[in-house]
């Protein structure tokens, strides 16, 4: 790797590798067809 341990934060790594970070399909606002969203 080109960083130290000690500047590797994991936050970011966990971002580069997921797509995206809908947990629950309500907060996916492209996507949502969730039945307590108050949009639908």
């Amino acid at each position: 790797m080109s960083m130290r341990q000690e500047e590797i934060d994991i936050w970011n790594v966990v971002r580069k590798l997921e797509d995206n970070f809908y947990l629950i399909e309500c907060f996916d606002t492209a996507n949502n067809i969730c039945e307590i969203s108050p949009d639908n």
